[in-house]
């Protein structure tokens, strides 16, 4: 029979103790060593919680011995052939053993937008690879770059934000619409209220209702201007909703949306809205 030690011991019988108690050692030795705090929610399951400590640790200490470098030289500095060199067809193949290479090397590109394939190229050879990153590698960490952090796709932007905020207002969510919202939010009389307040607004016509039923909507335009890293833009088109009550009554909503957005540190919020059945100077 083996032999136990008193060094190889659990912490105690109790593994969600055993777990807990580890749990403790290790934000210690995050403060100690790194003079970091992990502020955890204490409804996260103690073994969820071990993990993601080990994770911690083991990136802050990766971090500490990590030197910068290019991505390009961090992939290998693998031959390729400069894109306006390249045919279409042969670029299709060059760009998928890129991005193969890429992969295998635990970096994540992500396009968010449709582009086409020679777009995608120029961008991984002549920007992304002379982007500095740290060099370290840490097993199941995937590094994520995204295109649109690059070049910023204003309009697929905007587009997504209507479509989420349309979808927030027939779902009734209004955490979701206070997360769309500008901090002011313009009244058609011209005076701004707190978006806190306008949420409140909101959640009183919600309330009127029962549920949302048939919903249908099109974004139809969008238009956007920007200048300085600072914007405004529109997103406008067709919606309509039937709207219950607690005493069966139906009232149908239906007519033009409206939204209008400002960019600040790049994030597109809506400071106006128009939408069928609200008049915000009801409530």
């Amino acid at each position: 029979m083996k032999k136990i030690s008193e060094n190889n011991l659990p912490l105690s019988y109790d593994p969600d103790e055993n777990k807990r108690m580890e749990n403790e050692l290790l934000q210690l030795k995050l403060k100690a060593e790194l003079g970091l705090e992990a502020h955890i929610s204490a409804n996260i399951p103690p073994s969820v919680e071990n993990i993601f400590l080990k994770n911690m640790l083991a990136f802050e200490e990766g971090l500490l011995r990590a030197k910068e470098t290019s991505i390009y030289e961090l992939i290998g500095k693998p031959y390729f052939m400069a894109e306006n060199a390249i045919d279409d067809h042969f670029l299709e193949i060059e760009l998928k053993k890129l991005m193969e290479l890429i992969n295998q090397n635990q970096i994540a590109i992500d396009f968010l937008g449709d582009y086409d394939n020679r777009t995608k190229y120029k961008f991984l050879t002549e920007e992304l690879f002379e982007e500095q990153v740290m060099n370290m590698h840490l097993p199941n960490m995937i590094m994520h770059c995204i295109y649109e952090d690059f070049h910023p796709n204003h309009k697929m932007d905007i587009k997504q934000k209507t479509e989420k905020f349309i979808s927030s207002w027939f779902r009734k969510k209004k955490e979701n619409l206070l997360f769309s919202l500008a901090d002011e939010v313009i009244l058609p009389d011209g005076n701004m209220l707190k978006k806190e307040k306008i949420i409140n607004k909101l959640a009183n016509y919600f309330d009127a209702y029962t549920s949302f039923e048939n919903e249908y909507y099109s974004v139809d335009d969008i238009n956007f201007e920007v200048k300085d890293d600072m914007g405004l833009a529109y997103a406008e088109g067709r919606m309509k909703y039937i709207a219950l009550t607690e005493d069966l009554s139906v009232l149908k909503f239906e007519g033009s949306f409206k939204l209008y957005f400002t960019l600040e540190y790049d994030w597109w919020s809506i400071y106006f809205f128009i939408i069928p059945g609200f008049d915000i100077s009801d409530f």
